[in-house]
């Protein structure tokens, strides 16, 4: 099924355990970069430390780019 695409698998915000939509990605990278802690970040969100490191280390959604905002 995968190799001739009846069962597509789901990515970003179509996953069904997405925890962060896709467009608050971004968001995340760009308060990390300027100096607020993942424990923070983290509380903002409703989720655990953990999963916000991998956001910022490119270790989740990692085709997300940093870019900040000036």
């Amino acid at each position: 099924a995968y190799d001739n695409g009846l069962n597509k698998t789901k990515i970003g915000d179509e996953h069904h355990s997405t925890l962060i939509p896709e467009s608050e990605l971004r968001n995340i990278k760009d308060m990390y970069a300027k100096g607020i802690s993942q424990y923070t970040i983290a509380k903002m969100y409703a989720v655990d430390q953990s999963h916000i490191s991998r956001i910022v280390n490119n270790h989740k959604r990692g085709r997300v780019t940093l870019c900040l905002t000036q």
